[in-house]
């Protein structure tokens, strides 16, 4: 199974919808107005069929004009999509990294925008809840004195 087949099989049923919302929705293309199914249409079928149009999508989307035009967006690599997203919002990667380690230097860079973005007020809170959170966890180790009194700051 590839990567991003295996990511959207652990999607719940709400985070799926969500998905496809985003990428049916008829503004990305001129030409999706013409050819892309309604979102309810795709939340329609059943789970396998959902998923193939959702990997089919990212994959459609991701892919260059010239990949398109010759029909070949299927052969568009979860990792090249990955590569595609850290070229489009500017953050640097080694062709070393593994997925794994791309996809969580794109989802850090992107909690670390959207917690610029969040007021004082909203940040304190949230530390606040993550603190409660981690205290009652009980983890194994404690955490570094640096990150007791913040710990979010692992994050961002």
């Amino acid at each position: 199974m590839d990567e991003l087949r295996a990511g959207l099989v652990l999607a719940t049923e709400e985070e799926l919808q969500q998905i496809t919302q985003i990428l049916f929705n008829r503004r990305f293309n001129p030409l999706d107005y013409w050819q892309t199914p309604e979102p309810i249409e795709i939340q329609s079928q059943d789970l396998d069929l959902w998923l193939d149009s959702l990997d089919q999508r990212i994959r459609y989307l991701a892919a260059d004009g010239i990949t398109v035009l010759r029909g070949r967006t299927q052969e568009v690599s979860y990792r090249e999509i990955l590569i595609k997203i850290c070229h489009y919002i500017k953050i640097p990667y080694s062709t070393q990294m593994g997925t794994t380690d791309i996809e969580a230097e794109i989802f850090l860079h992107l909690v670390s925008k959207a917690w610029d973005k969040l007021p004082p007020q909203e940040q304190k809170t949230l530390q606040a809840q993550v603190g409660k959170s981690l205290a009652a966890a009980r983890p194994p180790e404690p955490l570094p004195v640096q990150l007791q009194h913040s710990p979010l700051k692992i994050l961002i």
